[in-house]
C-alpha cells in the first residue's frame, strides 16, 4: 500500500513550475492525501497541478480549490504587508531584508502558490532599535506578525554584515523596493532552513528544488558553500539530493565533485516519516518540562515527546548527515538538552519561553 508521504512526493513533483507534471494517483490516492496536503500548506500547489485532469470536479478537488482560494487572499494580504513593513522602516532608518515569504515565492510560477506566513526580516543590530519602533508601535499599519530574530545571523560580524548587504537583491512588490539576499546566501539559508526544522513541511523542500531551478548563470557555488566548509557542503548537497529524488527537481550546472554526492539512504526515508503527519501536535509548543516535572504520570510521556528525530539530532550536535549510527547523535542531543534544562531551568529557576527541553519545531 502507497504511504501518504509517497503521494505527496508523487503530487507535488514539479509543482512550482510554470507547466507542472500531471500526477498519476487516484481518487482515492488523492483522498488519502488530502489531510497532509491542506495541514502542510500545500494544497494550493496540487490544486494547480490536478487541474484538468479526471480528478477535477471531485470532491477531494474541490477542497483543494478552497484552500487555494484563501491562499489567494492570503498572499495578496502578505504582499501587502511586506511593502507596508519595508515603507515603515526605512522612513526609521533601517534597510531590512525580507528572508523566506514573498523571497521565494515570487521564484514560483505564481506567487500564491507558496503559503504566507509571518514576515521574517533581517537587520542590522545597529538598526534593530528603529526597525522595532517602526513594526511594532501601536500605531504601526503592517499586516503581518514581523519577526526580526533569526538563528545563525545573530553571530556576524560587522563585516560579515557588510558583505550580506552588499550581496542582496532588490526586487520591485507594489512599486517597493524589496531588499532579498543573494542568489548563494537565499540557496545555503533554505537548505539550512529546511534541516533546522527537520523538513516536516514539503513546502520548504519545494522551496529549495524552486530555487535550484531558478540560480542564475553567475551564481557562485564556493561562496554558496562558503568556501568548501564541510558542513555546508554536506547540508546543501544532502537538500539538493532530497529534492531531486522526492521532488524530481532538476540540477543544472553545478561543480561535479557536488554531483558525486549522494545523501544518506536513511535521510530520505525520515524525510518521508516526517511528512507522514507535517503538521500534527508532534511540531507544535508543548507544555514546558519544568510543568511535566511536578506531575509523575506526565513525566515519562514528556520525555518520550521530547526524543529527538535524527535529523534534529545531527543538526543540533553540528554533524554532517552520514551512515553512522544515528541512535548515538539522538542520545547525545537529547542528552545535552537535558544537561542544559538542569543548568537554566532547575538550577537559576529561569523558564524562558523557548526552553530547551521543548525540543519541538516552530511552524514557518
Amino acid at each position: 500500500m502507497i504511504r501518504c508521504s509517497q503521494l505527496l512526493s508523487r503530487i507535488l513533483a514539479g509543482s512550482w513550475r510554470r507547466n507542472p507534471p500531471r500526477p498519476d494517483i487516484s481518487p482515492d490516492h488523492l483522498v488519502a492525501a488530502l489531510p497532509s496536503l491542506a495541514g502542510s500548506g500545500a494544497a494550493a500547489l496540487a490544486w494547480r497541478c490536478l487541474r484538468g485532469s479526471s480528478l477535477e470536479g471531485s470532491a477531494a478537488f474541490e477542497e483543494l480549490g478552497q484552500a487555494a482560494r484563501l491562499q489567494i487572499l492570503q498572499a495578496a494580504i502578505h504582499e501587502r504587508g511586506v511593502a507596508l513593513a519595508f515603507r515603515a522602516a526605512r522612513s526609521k532608518g533601517a534597510e531590512p531584508i525580507l528572508l523566506k515569504g514573498w523571497a521565494v515565492a515570487r521564484l514560483y510560477a505564481e506567487a500564491w502558490l507558496r503559503p504566507a506566513g509571518d514576515l521574517d526580516l533581517l537587520v542590522r543590530p545597529e538598526q534593530r532599535a528603529a526597525a522595532e519602533v517602526a513594526l511594532f508601535s501601536p500605531s504601526s499599519i503592517v499586516l503581518s506578525v514581523v519577526d526580526l530574530k533569526h538563528k545563525g545571523f545573530d553571530e556576524l560580524t560587522p563585516a560579515e554584515w557588510e558583505m550580506l548587504y552588499e550581496r542582496s537583491e532588490l526586487a520591485v512588490l507594489e512599486a517597493v523596493p524589496v531588499r532579498v539576499l543573494g542568489a548563494e546566501d537565499q540557496f545555503r539559508f533554505l537548505c539550512e532552513h529546511l534541516w533546522n526544522h527537520s523538513a516536516y513541511r514539503p513546502v520548504w523542500l519545494c522551496d529549495v528544488a524552486a530555487t535550484i531551478e531558478s540560480l542564475p548563470a553567475e551564481f557562485d557555488w564556493d561562496l554558496c558553500l562558503r568556501g568548501g566548509d564541510r558542513l555546508t557542503v554536506n547540508r546543501v548537497v544532502s537538500a539538493l539530493g532530497v529534492a531531486q529524488t522526492l521532488l524530481g527537481a532538476e540540477v543544472g550546472e553545478m561543480p561535479h565533485e557536488l554531483r558525486q554526492r549522494a545523501p544518506p539512504g536513511w535521510l530520505l526515508e525520515e524525510v518521508l516519516k516526517q511528512w507522514e503527519a507535517p503538521c500534527t501536535e508532534h511540531h507544535l509548543p508543548r507544555e514546558l518540562m519544568s510543568i511535566s516535572l511536578r506531575h509523575p504520570a506526565k513525566l515519562l510521556p514528556a520525555l518520550s515527546a521530547r526524543w529527538p528525530d535524527p535529523i534534529r539530532a545531527y543538526v543540533g550536535t553540528d554533524t554532517a548527515f552520514d551512515e553512522n549510527r544515528r541512535i548515538s547523535k539522538q542520545l547525545k542531543f537529547f542528552l545535552s538538552c537535558a544537561a542544559q534544562f538542569v543548568h537554566n531551568d532547575l538550577f537559576t529557576s529561569a523558564i524562558p519561553a523557548t526552553a530547551s527541553m521543548r525540543l519541538s519545531d516552530e511552524s514557518e
